[in-house]
């Protein structure tokens, strides 16, 4: 991975130029942090940069949820945005779409978006080599297709981290890699009005939402009932503000 190269290489240049061990330790440090930023934070650019918000002039928003399908949470959630006249998409961990292939058809049935979330949501995944990311959406894209019948067109890859071998990886199959601009904090917070207030404090015309759908993954357990709790009140308070909660895949066709 070549650009891991560029602060050891350019701060021992500058080292040697100078003449001074601290101005090459110094300039590690500073060429270090903004590649540490741009591969861990969804919203910093590095080479390139996920789909984070859409600009648009129509008063749509795309709610998302990762980690799925899971039987606890997911049928709750599809009933609850069929209550509400909302769409959403649902991006899914392929080992979870292969141990319950039935939610992964109501998703779609229900007119809902399928995307790539991974084969099996590998936390670093995106640090490993691009052949190995290649792989690993390549086989969750095959998995979904083969359960869903349709393609999806979005990746997201596991917790947002991003390197370039993860957007040459998901051009080579034609996806789009997709992040967001609000998010419910679903993961560390357990009370459904904070999440709903971290939603709502955020949400405009052309949002990504993330939320979780998914109680475990690498063997960990998490609660997500308060995003089932949080989510009615989400969708009331978007439709009172006159905000439709739509697919991403129709967000991104609203673009301006």
């Amino acid at each position: 991975m070549w650009y891991l190269l560029i602060p050891p290489l350019l701060s021992i240049t500058l080292a040697l130029v100078s003449g001074s061990v601290l101005t090459g330790v110094v300039s590690f440090v500073l060429l270090s942090i903004p590649i540490g930023l741009g591969i861990f934070l969804v919203g910093m650019p590095f080479f390139s940069r996920p789909v984070l918000r859409v600009r648009t002039k129509r008063p749509l928003v795309a709610i998302t949820f990762d980690d799925g399908p899971d039987p606890a949470y997911t049928r709750h959630i599809l009933g609850i945005l069929k209550e509400h006249g909302a769409r959403a998409t649902f991006f899914v961990v392929a080992q979870n779409a292969r141990r319950h292939p039935d939610i992964i058809r109501e998703i779609v049935s229900g007119d809902h978006e399928i995307s790539n979330h991974s084969a099996a949501h590998r936390h670093l995944l995106s640090l490993l080599p691009p052949h190995t990311q290649l792989d690993d959406i390549r086989t969750a894209q095959r998995t979904i297709e083969e359960i869903a019948g349709v393609s999806p067109r979005f990746y997201r890859p596991p917790m947002g981290y991003k390197t370039p071998g993860t957007f040459w990886a998901a051009r080579r199959l034609g996806l789009t890699v997709a992040g967001w601009d609000v998010r419910g904090w679903d993961t560390v917070i357990t009370d459904p009005e904070r999440i709903a207030a971290h939603v709502l404090a955020r949400a405009r015309p052309g949002s990504i939402i993330l939320l979780h759908d998914a109680p475990t993954l690498n063997g960990r357990f998490a609660d997500r009932s308060a995003v089932v709790k949080a989510l009615s009140p989400i969708l009331l308070e978007l439709k009172a503000r006159g905000m439709s909660c739509v697919t991403l895949s129709e967000l991104m066709s609203s673009a301006r």
